[in-house]
């Protein structure tokens, strides 16, 4: 039976430390053991959460993760979603408007199939931490027969999704057997199947209400699907409305990739102060977005961060440099903003090693789950996963010889050309000159 779970945050246990006196002497107490100990505790704490961490950093930007055991230490737990509850005061602030309701599409009846179908899949017991192969066939099969029901499902779903509740069928014993990693996202893949106005309308209504970033995207996606080019702002204001709320959050953050993902698929120049807004907390998302928005747009916002005299010549521009480079074959004012710096002198060694990566090595992306094609990202020869500790961000790359035209090819050698022209750096040189081999070098046969 699912649970709702008020807080998830974690209690820390609390331990007392004892000062043992011995028979007969003053109970005079001294600051020193106490002291220790807590030095020691902080020690392991400490050590624990290093050890834990898989963010890793260089002076000049991420470094790929290496993969390991990812599958849970404890079972799935029920878990309640979160909402945007302080969405009419970031409204108010901001002054924008609220959505309008979203006006309830009647349906005659539920199925009382579909209800039983429901009430299988919201009591499904996993309190053993294995989902046997049997079990998610079991699974998937519920959320077929559900779908079969069509609009007569939807009451069913709806009652569910009021109450705000979820539960995980994720990596559940080191695997993904069912066919959705959550009930909730299930859901709105049946719903999606269904189609038609009931579906869309409940849809909506979840939309506007969840703060959850996957839930987000993933609405956004079935709305395009299901009625494309109708619901674009409202996902662009539930992506802004979420960001702003886990901007003011406390305690450890969830992945807000895919509300990024929103605002980079669906944005135009509406979402750019969005964007610039969140490069403090969230710069390798904020930047990945600009650079992928349609037609270049997010470039000007990029060039001129870039050009920020506070950035000039230091390591915070390290990632900019490597975007604008791996632009550069598709937008020639990409490759004309970095041909500046260098005749300005303002490019770290550093930045070099990076202009020179994003010219000839790894293409950096946001994990985007409203396109299929890159998400989860397919295994292909030379995929690299990121994390950053900081903001919780994770993406991945590809390298460019992988999936560069050879016309972007042609123009990155071309742009590689001018910066040696424009630079005397030795480590620009060498790191220039690296980038030209690789690209020149001719493609492996298959």
């Amino acid at each position: 039976m699912i649970k709702s779970v008020a807080n998830r945050k974690s209690v820390a246990n609390r331990k007392s430390v004892a000062n043992r006196i011995r028979p007969g002497t003053p109970r005079k107490l001294s600051g020193l053991p106490i002291v220790l100990a807590v030095l020691v505790i902080g020690a392991v704490v400490a050590y624990n959460v290093l050890k834990r961490s898989p963010a890793r950093m260089d002076e000049s930007g991420p470094v790929a993760t290496s993969s390991g055991d990812s599958s849970p230490k404890h079972p799935p737990k029920p878990f309640t979603t979160p909402t945007r509850e302080i969405r009419k005061e970031l409204r108010e602030r901001s002054g924008t408007a609220a959505p309008a309701p979203v006006e309830t599409v009647a349906v005659s009846g539920g199925s009382p199939a579909a209800a039983q179908v429901m009430g299988r899949l919201s009591q499904f017991d996993l309190s053993r931490g294995v989902l046997t192969r049997e079990r998610a066939q079991e699974l998937n099969q519920s959320f077929k027969q559900l779908a079969e029901q069509g609009a007569g499902a939807v009451p069913s779903i709806r009652q569910f999704l009021a109450r705000n509740q979820d539960l995980s069928f994720k990596d559940v014993n080191g695997g993904n057997l069912a066919d959705y990693p959550s009930l909730r996202q299930g859901l709105f893949d049946v719903l999606k199947q269904i189609g038609g106005p009931e579906a869309v309308a409940l849809s909506r209504e979840t939309l506007q209400v969840t703060a959850d970033p996957m839930e987000i995207a993933m609405l956004a996606r079935n709305l395009e699907t299901l009625d494309p080019g109708q619901h674009r702002e409202e996902a662009l204001n539930a992506a802004r409305e979420a960001l702003a709320q886990a901007a003011t959050a406390t305690g450890q953050l969830g992945d807000v990739g895919p509300l990024f993902a929103v605002l980079q698929t669906y944005g135009d120049a509406s979402v750019l102060a969005d964007l610039e807004k969140t490069l403090p907390q969230w710069d390798y998302y904020a930047t990945m977005a600009l650079a992928g928005l349609p037609d270049g747009i997010g470039l000007p916002t990029l060039i001129h961060q870039m050009q920020d005299p506070e950035h000039a010549g230091t390591a915070n521009n390290n990632f900019r440099f490597q975007i604008l480079a791996q632009l550069a074959g598709q937008y020639p004012e990409a490759g004309a903003a970095l041909l500046d710096q260098a005749r300005l002198n303002q490019i770290s060694d550093s930045g070099w090693r990076k202009i020179a990566i994003g010219l000839a090595s790894d293409q950096y992306q946001l994990t985007n789950p409203l396109l299929n094609i890159n998400y989860p990202p397919v295994a292909t020869p030379g995929l690299k996963s990121y994390h950053i500790h900081s903001g919780n961000q994770n993406f991945f790359s590809t390298p460019i010889l992988e999936s560069g035209s050879g016309e972007q090819i042609a123009q990155r050698v071309a742009l590689i050309n001018q910066l040696l022209g424009a630079t005397s750096n030795p480590t620009a040189v060498q790191s220039l000159n690296g980038a030209l081999a690789t690209l020149s070098a001719p493609k492996p046969t298959q």
